[in-house]
Formats: C-alpha cells, structure tokens, sequence
C-alpha cells in the first residue's frame, strides 16, 4: 500500500488532527514515508488566503490614501489660490452652495478622467497580455474584472474629497469678503 486515507464522521478539529498524526507516526515508525494532513494543507492555506487578504487590502488603503490626498492637495491649492475669486464672488451674491458646486465639478473631473484612464490603461495591458499568451499558442488565465468594487472605491475617495472640500471653502467664508479680496 503506497498510501492510507482515514475519513472521519465528524468535522475535524486541530485535537484530533494532532491525535491521528501522533497515531500514524507511531503506526508507520518502521516504514518510509510521511504522515501528512489534510486538515493541516487546509488550515494553511486558509493562513495565507487571510495573509494575502490583508496584504491586498493594505495595499488598496495605501493607494486610496495616495489618491484621495493628491486630490485634497489638489483642491485644497486652488481654493487657497482662488481666495480672491471666491471674495469677489461672493461680493457679486454667491453664496456657499455656488462655490462647492464650482469645485464639485472640479473633483468630479478629476476623478472621472482618472478613472476612465485607468480602466483605458487597464484594458490596453488586458489585451496586451491575452495577445502574447494567444501568439504562444497558449490559454491566458480569466482576469475578473471587478468594476463594482473600483466604482465603489472612486464614489468613497469622492465622498472624502468633498467633505475635505466643503470644510476648506467653509474656513474661507468665515472671512469677510473684504478680506477674500485683499487675498491676505
């Protein structure tokens, strides 16, 4: 026999993986060979899908972060740039809803052409990549495309950018219009 199998009639738990191992050590003492585990495979690969896992979502956070505070900083220098625009509009009757609407569109622009780019950029690279395993003759492994979750990652880092913006034209009306426009 090159190989024994053991099929248990219960869910296996981590006392009775180490029970059977310690019994077929001991059972196979005199043969060559290894006594390996299922149940062991298993919990290690559960152990890297959770490492993997957390390395993604780390990464994920670390690029939302980059991107959210490039368009803050973005945003946030065209506001400090623009202190005499935003007094001399106000000093013609704009109010504060009329600002975060002009630099609404300037968030939404921003992140619209950063996102349509990157699917573009996405899509080249996809095909580049399903040419050369075609031209090889061989069968490129499925790609999952998950535009759910990017669309949901963009209306989140344009949710943040908005409120980092509101709060910064805020700060700016507190000033007098006077003010807005000596552009202190």
């Amino acid at each position: 026999v090159n190989s024994v199998g053991v099929d248990l009639n219960t869910e296996c738990t981590e006392e009775i993986d180490n029970d059977m191992q310690n019994l077929f050590s001991r059972v196979g003492a005199g043969a060559n060979g290894s006594v390996t585990s299922f149940y062991e495979k298993k919990q290690e690969q559960e152990n890297n899908m959770r490492a993997t896992l957390i390395v993604i979502i780390a990464v994920a956070a670390l690029f939302f972060t980059a991107c959210g505070s490039m368009v803050n900083n973005s945003i946030t220098a065209r506001i400090r740039e623009s202190k005499r625009e935003i007094g001399t509009l106000r000093a013609v009757g704009a109010n504060q809803k009329d600002i975060n609407s002009s630099y609404l569109r300037q968030i939404f622009s921003i992140l619209g052409w950063g996102t349509v780019s990157g699917f573009i950029l996405f899509f080249v690279i996809y095909g580049l990549y399903y040419f050369i395993f075609i031209s090889i003759g061989d069968t490129p492994d499925d790609v999952k495309i998950t535009l759910i979750e990017t669309l949901a990652g963009v209306a989140l880092l344009f949710i943040s950018c908005t409120i980092n913006m509101v709060s910064k034209i805020r700060k700016e009306m507190k000033n007098s219009i006077v003010e807005n426009i000596r552009e202190l």
